[in-house]
Parts: C-alpha cells; structure tokens; sequence
C-alpha cells in the first residue's frame, strides 16, 4: 500500500510580491460602526470596485484592485494602502484568498465586487418547475489549533429561485445573479438566486469519479474541480501566486480483510438467534410478512415471531413507513407509538427495504445491527465486541451557542457501562480537571488503569486522492483512445500467445478473434471496438491478469496508452482505504475497507489526535476495528462512541 498520502492542508504559499504590486493594489478597509452588513459592503464597492475582498472580523476589510484604479474617498470608511509584502507576512492567508477569490474575474466571466468567491457550475437541477444549480465553492481557510495550518477547502452549494420560498423567510438573503454561472456567482439586488436549498435535499457533489476512466467524469467530481481551480491560478497569476499541499507519512497503516469484516455480522446473527426476535409489521401492508420473515431468517439465521405490536422486554424489529409518509397525510408515526412500548425497539422502513419489489440486503443488515447496539445499550454490557479495563468516554453538546456544555459520559469497566449525563461543573468535579474538552468537535478517550488520554478533535482537514496525477493519466488515456489500433498490432499479438496452456490467454485469443472477426477487412479500428458480446451486452476486455500483459503490450510497441490501473490498494487512491495513523502529523483517517471504487462520495476526514501517552498502544487502535457500528467499515472514532451517543438520543427519544 503506498504509504504517504495527499492532504488538503497547504504546504506553502508561494507570493512574488513585486509582480502582483505591479498588477494590482490591495487595501485594508476599516468599516464604520453604524450600519448594516450589507450597507457597509455596497459603501466599499462604490468606493474601492474592488475585484476581491475578504471580510477580516467585526470591521475590517481587505480589498484588491486592478492596479491604478481610481479610489473615491468615504469619510465613512478608513481606507489605507498595504503592500503584498506586508500581507504575505502578516496575513498571507488573506492575501491567498484576494487572489483567488478574483480568479473568475481575471479570467473574464465577469467585473464587480459582487463575485461571491470562486464557484465552478457542477450541475443543473430540476425542483418541480424551477430551475435550481449546484455549484462548487472553491477557498482557502485556516484551521485553529490543534492543527493550526491553512487549508483548501470545496463545498457544494445549492441556489435556489427566490420565488421558490416563503418571502418573508428569505427576504433578508443576498440575492445572486446565475447568468455568468460557470466559475462565478454574481451578488445582484435584481438576483433571481438565493443560497437556500432544495427541500429534503443536501447538495453533494463526489469526491472522484472515475467510472470508465473517463476525463468527463473526474472533470465535474470534486477532485476535478481542484484541479481545474489549480490551473486558473497557473493561467491568471503565472509564478505570481502558487501554492503546494502537503503529503503525510503514516507510522502505522493496515487494510482489513474481508473475512474479518464479515465476523462482526456473524456475531450479530448469534446474538439474535440466542435472544430471539419479534417482527412487528405497523406499516398497513401485511402482505410483505412472508417475505421479510424469510429474508431476516436468511440473513441472520433466525425466524422471528409475527406479532401486532412491540413486546417490552424483547427484541423488538418495527416495519414502518417513511416518516414523511405519516407527516404528508397527517397520520400519526405508530414507530414512536412503538417506542412508548420499548424504547429499544428498531425500525426498519419499507421505502429503503425493497427495491424494484425486492428486499435489499444492505437496509435490512443495517436496521439489525442497530438493533443488536440498543439491545447492548439496554443491558448496559457489550456482546459483539469486547472491551477489557477501566475506559471512560465522553463528548459535548450545546442546544445554543451562548448556553454552556453538556457533558455526556460512558464509564466502562471489563466491558460493562454506565451513562452519566454532568454539567461542567460535575464534569470537573469527577475528573479533577485532569481531562477537558473545550469544543464540541472534540472527543476525549481516557484510559483509567494506565491514568492516560487521547483527544480526538474534528476540523476540515482531509486525505484526498493524488488528484494531478489521476488526471495526467486521464488525459493519456483520452489521447491514446482517441488513435486508430492497427488491425495487424491484434494479429501480431495472437501469435506471441497462440500456443500459451494459460486460460486467460486462451480467453483472451478467442476475445481477439472476435474483435477481428466483426471488423474483416479493417487496416484499422478504433478502442470502441476492444469489446466482445457476453450475455447479449457489449463488455470491453477486461485490464487484469495475463489481458493486462495486451494491453502494455499496445503501450509499449505501438505507444497506444489504453487502459490504466487507478483502483489498486497501493495506487493513487490510497488515501480512500484502510487505517492510516501518522504520530509526527499527530492524525489519522479511516478509510474503505472494501477496495477502491471508481466514484467516492466523500473524502477521508483526518482527525488529530492529542494524549500524554508516551505512544499510544494497539488496545486503543484495535477499538476501531468494530465493522458493523459504521456498516462493513471500521469506525472513526473508537467504537465506544457509538454506544455513548445512542445512549444520549435514546434518553431524548430521537432514535
């Protein structure tokens, strides 16, 4: 497995400040007390018309404009020349932001202060009869301690019609033009676009895509786009303005087999065979009974019993519909009359359970698994995973930003636990202020026989797949593809291989063979063609085994670059699988451990890890090695986590 990894954390920023003083000006903006937020920035416009600018705190703005722009005077506002020099070593995150917040600006797609940042136009979609976007903001940020660093960061955001929404709840919200939408997004008063959402729907775009090695496909994925965002700096600024991220060496890394994986849910399956299990069918179509009854026998090797509703103190399954089902027709949820009954009890949701008139496996393994946990929750003592000593877990919540934690807490000892909910005051009264949490994106391990910690602290730092190198190879593979495969390179082939004993060889002959037969009396064909019929349907042949040797083989004699392995475990997507642990950058990630796919949704979150251990030990590693809590993945925080947050929404009755 390769070992480094990419990360979004900056590495460098590269400024030569004489050349971008040469092309542009760039002012700090004092703002006036009085006023509202948008007043102030319509003050700035008029008398700066800055290309970008960067809201710094309460009343201060930095400003960048073409050079020898005129500036008009406001008594309003303190406008005061800065050098690049000075912000580069004073704030260069500032700087790296002005430049390139003006990109789509230098680039011509438009001329006011009222781009909203660097956006790339993803996809168009329909909501009813309104017209919507999604669109890829692209920036720099910095992340405060514990990591302290610059980063890059992408998130999707959906514009909406204004005439889509109550007026009175988005009357206050800038208003965009769509017009220029390919990498920017103009703020407009007559702006027809609101940043607001499609109802029910998050927007999303993938992390890579790379399904049939298509440059299309990465192109428009996340990946893509920082690429893309990468090379309109390159093009604007030249040496200007550069940047590098940083790569992070693992000290420890391991990718889990499958085997191991499947054990966890072979134990969930012993469990419900030992407890035994009630269906309880409250989503009015009866005449699903049999099948699902046949179905959590199949999978979990145990035939529950049919029953009219929930028993208390048994394990209880509860098939319900949608809950927007129930609230579309103003009927009551019988799944939270259900947990009056036994607050432990599971729904599984007809609507995520069958699919084309068949049950899916995945949703029905997944509303097991969560059952089993609260069966554990219930009795206060793990059964699937085992979790020797004294450990103490515990995490923050905040119902507003002004009101003060509350600290939920899981105590274990030799794989029993206990729920305590503490005001700070009793957090530091039982912990004696040896251990703390200071935000809400933090998580705290204690291990109490060895009196040692580990903090586990979220921000937006990420693992990200070696993007440049995936798209230099893309575009080989698109010029390649694009070249016309001579006819005699295929015959030439066959007759190195005609006499090989190998059955993939022999497979691959009469592949050829079919290939030739359909284009007879061909000099040439084109890569469209390498396919054979399988089943009625058009199959390519196949990247792997003793095929693969054809494929180098066009390569390396004919310079006819064809295919491309981007999925292997020791390849550019690494930073998508398995454990990752790397002490130096004091982080680790969790990623796939099911293999490379050719569309990732998400990045692998690095979270940074602080303890007083002198090294941490595999005891507390192996605790994220419990594959059913996360669904056939590993966790990403110690398993225990889980448990103490079900506790938490169980006491509030949100699960």
């Amino acid at each position: 497995m390769q070992e480094r990894v990419l990360t979004n954390k900056i590495a460098r920023f590269q400024f030569n400040e004489c050349e971008l003083d040469k092309r542009f000006d760039f002012y700090r903006v004092k703002l006036p007390e009085e006023g509202s937020y948008p007043q102030k920035l319509v003050q700035v416009k008029r008398a700066l018309a800055p290309i970008s600018s960067v809201y710094f705190n309460r009343d201060t703005y930095y400003a960048m404009v073409k050079k020898n722009t005129k500036i008009h005077q406001n008594d309003a506002l303190a406008i005061k020349p800065i050098p690049a020099l000075a912000l580069a070593e004073g704030h260069e995150i500032v700087l790296a932001r002005l430049l390139l917040r003006a990109v789509p600006i230098l680039l011509g797609e438009g001329n006011s202060i009222e781009a909203d940042g660097l956006y790339y136009l993803v996809k168009k979609r329909k909501f009813k009869e309104f017209d919507c976007f999604v669109g890829l903001n692209v920036d720099f940020r910095w992340i405060s301690s514990p990591f302290s660093c610059n980063v890059i960061v992408l998130n999707a955001q959906t514009f909406t019609p204004y005439q889509m929404h109550n007026k009175n709840k988005v009357s206050r919200y800038p208003r965009f033009d769509t017009s220029l939408f390919k990498k920017l997004i103009k703020r407009s008063p007559t702006g027809e676009y609101v940043k607001r959402g499609i109802p029910k729907t998050k927007a999303s775009v993938d992390m890579l895509d790379i399904n049939g090695e298509e440059l299309a496909n990465f192109n428009n994925s996340k990946c893509g786009f920082l690429n893309q965002a990468q090379q309109d700096i390159e093009r604007v600024y030249g040496e200007s303005f550069t940047f590098d991220l940083e790569y992070s060496e693992p000290d420890y890394r391991i990718h889990h087999s499958k085997k191991i994986i499947l054990e966890d849910y072979r134990q969930i399956a012993e469990y419900l065979q030992s407890q035994g299990l009630n269906l309880c069918n409250l989503s009015g179509d009866h005449h699903l009974n049999n099948e699902v009854l046949e179905s959590v026998n199949k999978q979990a090797g145990v035939l529950p019993k049919l029953v009219e509703e929930p028993v208390s103190d048994m394990v209880n399954l509860v098939l319900v519909k949608s809950p927007d089902y129930y609230k579309e027709f103003g009927l009551e949820d019988p799944y939270l009359t259900a947990k009056n009954i036994d607050p432990y009890c599971q729904a599984i949701i007809v609507d995520n359970l069958f699919v084309k008139g068949a049950i899916k496996k995945d949703p029905l393994l997944v509303s097991l698994k969560e059952l089993v946990i609260k069966q554990e929750i219930k009795s206060q003592k793990f059964s699937l995973k085992k979790l020797p000593g004294h450990w103490g877990f515990v995490y923050v919540s905040q119902k507003k930003r002004e009101e003060e934690f509350t600290y939920h807490y899981l105590e274990i000892k030799d794989g029993s636990f206990q729920y305590v909910v503490m005001t700070p005051i009793e957090w530091l009264e039982h912990s004696e202020a040896h251990f703390d949490i200071e935000t809400k994106d933090q998580y705290l391990a204690i291990d109490y026989d060895e009196d040692n910690y580990v903090l586990i602290t979220e921000k937006e730092v990420m693992a990200i797949p070696d993007y440049r190198e995936i798209f230099e190879r893309l575009v080989e593979l698109e010029r390649g593809r694009g070249l016309a495969i001579p006819v005699s390179a295929l015959q030439n082939y066959m007759f190195r291989i005609q006499d090989s004993k190998n059955k993939t060889e022999q497979s691959l002959l009469l592949e050829l063979d079919e290939v030739l037969s359909r284009n007879a009396n061909k000099a040439e064909i084109c890569y469209e063609e390498l396919y054979v019929i399988k089943n009625d349907k058009k199959k390519t042949i196949a990247y792997q085994g003793a095929k693969q040797k054809f494929y180098d083989y066009l390569m390396d004699e004919y310079d006819l670059h064809l295919k491309v392995s981007l999925k292997s475990k020791d390849g550019t997507l690494s930073s998508s699988l398995g454990f990752f642990y790397s002490p130096t950058a004091e982080c680790y990630f969790v990623g796939s451990h099911e293999g490379a796919k050719s569309t990732i949704n998400n990045f692998s979150k690095l979270r940074h890890v602080e303890t007083d251990y002198a090294e941490i030990p595999l005891k507390f590693w192996t605790q994220f090695d419990a594959f059913y809590v996360r669904h056939k993945q590993g966790t990403v925080m110690p398993f225990a986590f889980k448990y103490l947050r079900g506790c938490h929404e169980i006491s509030v009755g949100r699960t």
